[in-house]
């Protein structure tokens, strides 16, 4: 009699439908996880390239203006004061000469900003001048306003050269050829006190100059421009040298800049105006002396 064969059946095993859950809910935290680690080191490393533009654009500026100085010849910032043809406005000019060299001017109302803030300004040298712009009053990244009310107070340069008439508009830092400080000069009323509401650097009254305009900021995606430039002259009539002394915030248009608070200069990242990763500012301080007679 034969023996009967048993047949063996196989179960299939599978993940019951708690595991699935389970791995998928493990696998969607990592890919989160991952996901941030990411943002974060692209926030890092924008944050820093930004702040490396600043730093790199600041210092070639102060390696501009001290050559400047160094190779500019003695002149008394009193001499500038000959140039005016308006007697009142001359009056003024030799009872404050220090106001040929720079001028800044200022306006309330502009952004979200409480106080009065920088629209731009002028150091004159008797060799070069350089004039700016605030980040204030220039275009954002679509063209329009950076800061509401601020487009107004945006000026421009007029000057002659060979060629004739031309007028620079939408600059952020040009050093410009003015033997007769006008960009300085030009900004002031015949009482000579700053105009606020001036919006046009006019040397046309220079000779036409032999070097073409340059700008010291040149348009990039980071978007710099001057918040402040100060400057403070000391003569020493023995030798004839100055001393100049110069101050200035250099940042990004972009991020909602405040500089008259205490801190936190960018606006925070949970600010309507805050573009925090592209945002990035620095003061500069540097002093310069002059060569002497």
């Amino acid at each position: 009699m034969k023996a009967t064969a048993k047949k063996t059946l196989k179960t299939k095993k599978a993940f019951t439908l708690t595991e699935l859950t389970l791995a998928l809910a493990i696998i969607g935290v990592l890919f989160i996880m991952i996901a941030t680690i990411i943002a974060n080191m692209i926030s890092i490393y924008q944050k820093g390239t930004t702040i490396t533009a600043v730093n790199d654009v600041g210092r070639s500026i102060i390696a501009d203006i001290s050559d400047t100085i160094t190779d500019t010849p003695p002149f008394s910032a009193s001499v500038a004061c000959s140039f005016i043809l308006h007697l009142d406005q001359e009056s003024g000019c030799r009872t404050n000469p220090e106001r040929t060299t720079v001028v800044i001017k200022t306006a309330n109302g502009i952004g979200n900003i409480g106080s009065s803030v920088p629209t731009g300004g002028a150091f004159c040298t008797g060799k070069y001048s350089y004039i700016w712009n605030s980040g204030y009053v220039l275009p954002g990244e679509d063209g329009n306003e950076a800061y509401n009310n601020g487009g107004s107070h945006k000026s421009t340069i007029k000057y002659r050269s060979n060629a004739g008439e031309t007028t620079i508009k939408d600059f952020r830092l040009i050093k410009i050829q003015d033997k007769k400080r006008l960009a300085c000069i030009s900004q002031y009323n015949n009482s000579f006190d700053v105009d606020n509401n001036s919006t046009e650097y006019n040397l046309i009254n220079n000779n036409a100059i032999s070097e073409e305009p340059v700008e010291l900021i040149a348009s990039s995606d980071k978007r710099l421009a001057l918040y402040s430039f100060d400057v403070v002259k000391t003569e020493n009539t023995t030798t004839n040298r100055s001393l100049y002394s110069v101050s200035f915030i250099l940042g990004t248009i972009r991020g909602g800049i405040n500089i008259t608070g205490n801190s936190n200069y960018c606006a925070v990242p949970n600010d309507a105006d805050s573009d925090f990763d592209y945002c990035a500012i620095n003061k500069f301080n540097f002093a310069i002396r002059t060569a002497g007679e």
